[in-house]
């Protein structure tokens, strides 16, 4: 269970401190965010959504919380709250939702545009829906919170605007590794004369190149497919905590002129999601077991160019 957004990018044959150098400046590191309980309706307070949702991206992630097996909540940088219910819940909470894709006659989703016009004091939907949510059944959940105004992380100002409720500033962690034994890669270019319906071959030869990064000492009949190359040493950067995506970004964008500026054939850049997280791709249903990793590699090539893989399950097709 990935209860935190982890980022890595995997760099071939190259020096580990101009890697050091090249991230130092856009690293997630030096990003920190809050881990905070408390009820769901402090989401819709006029002062909340001045703050935070009129400027700037806030998101918000119910944390150690499962969407198979109990509720959900998040906020997302659209100003969207969605909240993923078991049926008892869902009823007890008296707003209207849709049911499951998944579980359609035992989980429940329900939806509310926090940034709509008509969402404001005094109109019916927002009496409704605060009434529902701090009267009638006030949830609570303890959150992963995080807040860019300007391009730049601001936890400072949630800290203190949550204060009251016991806000803990959290960092997101770093760990970077040199692997030096010689490792196998499959020789791999972009090239899209080789791309089929299906892409089979094709990923997996990507994926065997990322596998091989770290070495693993259970015995398996994994072998490197042929044409590979032998690498002198390769460099994984992994941060985990609360990523955003603008800093996901600038990450891509900095592998991009790496690879304009250096004698490398290729950097990967994989990124895991929240198991738990309410929604998935293009804001559809997330279908925990059901491609719920929101995982994505883009393998990044020479001239802008780039393979991007995603873990998608069949109820993805066509996104």
């Amino acid at each position: 269970m990935i209860e935190k957004i982890i980022v890595e990018i995997t760099v071939p044959d190259y020096l580990l401190e101009n890697v050091k150098q090249c991230l130092q400046s856009i690293s997630p590191s030096q990003d920190s965010y809050c881990l905070i309980e408390l009820p769901v309706h402090v989401f819709i307070e006029v002062e909340f959504f001045k703050t935070f949702l009129q400027s700037g991206h806030f998101i918000a992630l119910s944390w150690e919380t499962y969407i198979d097996a109990g509720n959900c909540a998040a906020v997302l940088p659209t100003g969207v709250l969605i909240l993923s219910l078991d049926k008892d819940t869902y009823e007890q909470l008296g707003l209207t939702g849709k049911p499951s894709m998944f579980q359609k006659k035992h989980r429940f989703n329900v939806e509310v545009n926090l940034a709509a016009p008509n969402f404001v004091p005094g109109k019916k939907v927002y009496e409704r829906v605060r009434w529902c949510l701090k009267d009638n059944l006030p949830l609570t959940f303890k959150f992963l919170m995080s807040w860019t105004n300007e391009g730049q992380v601001s936890t400072s100002k949630l800290h203190s605007f949550f204060s009251s409720f016991g806000c803990q500033m959290l960092y997101n962690t770093e760990d970077i590794k040199q692997v030096q034994n010689h490792q196998k890669a499959p020789k791999i270019s972009f090239d899209k004369s080789k791309f089929t319906d299906n892409g089979t071959s094709t990923e997996t030869g990507v994926c065997d190149c990322i596998s091989v990064a770290l070495p693993d000492s259970y015995v398996s009949t994994l072998t490197c497919p042929e044409q590979s190359c032998s690498l002198k040493q390769l460099i994984t950067c992994r941060w985990t905590g609360m990523i955003t995506s603008n800093r996901i970004l600038s990450i891509l964008l900095t592998v991009r002129n790496l690879l304009k500026t250096a004698d490398l054939p290729w950097v990967a850049v994989t990124v895991w999601g929240f198991t738990d997280c309410p929604v998935t791709w293009k804001q559809n249903e997330h279908g925990h077991f059901v491609s719920g990793e929101n995982l994505y590699t883009f393998v990044v090539f020479p001239n802008d160019q780039y393979w991007l893989y995603t873990a998608m399950g069949d109820q993805d097709v066509g996104l």
